[in-house]
């Protein structure tokens, strides 16, 4: 794979930060043909049916901004809807009451896992505050500091879509952990399409795939 300028990627990083002034909400019409199917999909699987798999037919007239959200340590992989925006927080939420929080590309919260990321910061362009519940449900914070490494053309499928991509990589330190944020940026628009995300020692990353607009 061809590897990219850290100078251009640095650019097209920092239009992850582009903000937004709009304040919408948009917590209508949850039920919609998507969120059918997860329903469907959570009978099939009581039933022992293998459900069928999500397909861009199925989500091609979905108005609200839609995403696939994982976290492996926590055994959570399911259709989250966007119900607000306030500025630039959005605010995913899926059928089981999870919600995920994005601030300009960036997780900054989840409710509803077991150690959720309860707010992350930012100081400048290195600096990150991480807060999150520990086991003994005592709130930890942990500050990082990161940097971008570089990126690499990559090509990936969202929901039986290719996307031709710049893959940047965030590595991140403290004196006691280490992890790396990944990142997949339309380099015509700056759109993150998909990205990688730390949520805490306990949950590990998150990977948050956008499947609409």
């Amino acid at each position: 794979m061809k590897l990219i300028g850290l100078s251009i990627g640095v650019a097209i990083v920092l239009s992850l930060g582009a903000c937004s002034s709009e304040n919408n909400v948009a917590g209508g019409g949850l039920m919609s043909d998507t969120a059918k199917q997860m329903i469907a999909e959570r009978k099939a699987k009581r039933s022992g049916v293998k459900p069928k798999p999500l397909s861009r037919a199925s989500i091609a007239n979905v108005k609200q901004s839609i995403a696939q959200i994982s976290v492996p340590k926590a055994g959570v992989k399911s259709l989250f809807t966007m119900v607000s925006q306030n500025g630039s927080n959005r605010t995913f939420l899926n059928k089981g009451g999870k919600t995920f929080t994005i601030r300009n590309n960036k997780l900054v919260a989840t409710r509803g896992l077991e150690y959720d990321l309860m707010a992350m910061g930012t100081s400048g362009q290195k600096m990150r505050t991480y807060r999150y519940l520990t086991p003994e449900n005592h709130l930890a914070e942990i500050q990082f500091s990161c940097e971008f490494e570089g990126q690499t053309s990559d090509t990936i499928t969202i929901v039986e879509k290719n996307y031709t991509l710049t893959r940047v990589e965030e590595f991140c330190k403290s004196p006691t952990h280490a992890f790396k944020n990944r990142y997949w940026i339309s380099q015509a628009s700056g759109k993150v399409w998909k990205s990688q995300q730390w949520i805490s020692p306990q949950m590990g990353h998150a990977i948050i795939e956008i499947l609409n607009n």
